[in-house]
C-alpha cells in the first residue's frame, strides 16, 4: 500500500544523545507530551481508516487467552486518551472520562471526522482518534511481560500477527542486541515503574521508500539498494504503566511514526544529518 506521508520535521533525534542511542535508551516524558499531533495528522488518519477497512486482521490483534484482560486494558486506555484529548482543546469531546452508556458519544477530530468511541473495540476507536499505534503488554503466570493486544497500522518491518502473545525476547527477535539480559532488565523496569509514570524511547530507521505500512515477517529483509532514495523514519515511543479497575497492571507502548527525506533533514538540521550519516553511512 502506497503511503507517501512525509513530515516537515522528525519527532526527535535520538541518535544525538548517547544515552538515548543505546538500548533501551529511556528518558522521562511529561504527561502533556504523551500524544503527538503534527502536520501529518490528517494524512496519517486517512491511511489508518483505509487500513481498518481493508486490513483489519493485520493491524489489530488480541492474544488468545488474554481477551478479558485485553478488553479491560483497552477500555481503560481509551478513556484515559479521551480525557487527554478533551484537555487538548482541539477535539470536541462529549462525555470525556465518563463510562460508555446507551447514549452514543461522539468525538469531533481536528480533521472533522465524527468518531463514536463505543461503536467498535476500544483499540480500533483509539486508532481512529490519534496518530499513535498502541501495544499492550501484561505479565503472565511467571511474571514475565508479553504482548496481549495491539493496534499497529505502521509496522516497521514486522507483523503483529507473528508477534502477538510473545514475551519480550521473542517479541524483539531477530534484533541481536535485544537478548535475554536486556529483556530481563526491561521486565524489571515494567514491574517497578509507578503507575502513570511515562518513559520515552525512540528508534531511527533507514528506508528506501516512505511507506508507513511496512509489514514483514522475521527474516524478510526490507529493500535497500545502493544509490537509492533514502527516507529517515523515527518511531517515538512511550511506556505507560497503567492500573486496571481489577487491580491488575499492564504496560502500554505508544508509537508515533514520522518520516522525512534525507535531503529534508539535511536542510532543516544539518548537524543532526551529519551525525546520523556518520553513524549510518548508507544514507545518500
Amino acid at each position: 500500500m502506497s503511503s507517501p506521508v512525509l513530515h516537515d520535521r522528525l519527532s526527535c533525534h535520538p541518535w544525538m544523545v548517547p544515552q538515548r542511542a543505546r538500548l533501551p535508551g529511556l528518558w522521562p516524558v511529561d504527561r502533556a507530551e504523551w500524544l503527538i499531533r503534527d502536520e501529518c495528522y490528517g494524512a496519517q488518519m486517512a491511511l489508518r481508516t483505509t487500513l481498518f477497512r481493508t486490513a483489519r486482521s493485520k493491524v489489530f490483534q488480541v492474544a488468545s487467552g488474554y481477551e478479558q484482560r485485553a478488553h479491560a486494558a483497552s477500555a481503560t486506555l481509551l478513556e484515559t486518551v479521551i480525557t487527554t484529548l478533551n484537555a487538548d482543546g482541539s477535539f470536541a469531546v462529549d462525555g470525556a472520562g465518563a463510562a460508555p452508556s446507551s447514549k452514543a458519544r461522539f468525538i469531533i477530530t481536528p480533521d472533522g471526522r465524527a468518531i463514536n468511541p463505543d461503536k467498535d473495540h476500544s483499540l480500533i476507536a483509539l486508532g481512529h482518534l490519534v496518530q499513535e499505534d498502541f501495544a499492550i503488554l501484561a505479565s503472565d503466570e511467571t511474571g514475565h511481560y508479553r504482548l496481549i493486544a495491539g493496534i499497529i497500522c505502521f509496522p516497521a518491518s514486522w507483523t503483529l500477527a507473528q508477534k502477538i502473545g510473545r514475551g519480550l525476547t521473542a517479541l524483539h527477535g531477530p534484533v541481536a542486541a535485544y537478548d535475554d539480559g536486556l529483556a530481563g532488565r526491561m521486565n524489571r523496569i515494567f514491574t517497578a515503574l509507578p503507575a502513570h509514570q511515562l518513559l520515552g524511547r525512540a528508534n531511527v530507521l533507514i528506508y528506501e521508500d516512505a511507506n508507513l505500512h511496512q509489514p514483514r515477517k522475521e527474516g524478510e529483509n526490507k529493500p535497500l539498494q545502493p544509490g537509492g532514495a533514502r527516507f529517515i523514519r523515527v518511531e517515538r515511543q512511550t511506556l505507560y504503566p497503567m492500573g486496571l479497575p481489577s487491580g491488575a497492571r499492564v504496560v502500554v507502548f505508544s508509537i508515533h511514526t514520522s518520516v522525512v527525506t534525507a535531503a529534508r533533514l539535511a536542510a532543516y538540521d544539518p548537524v543532526a544529518f551529519a551525525k546520523l550519516k556518520s553513524l549510518r553511512p548508507e544514507i545518500v
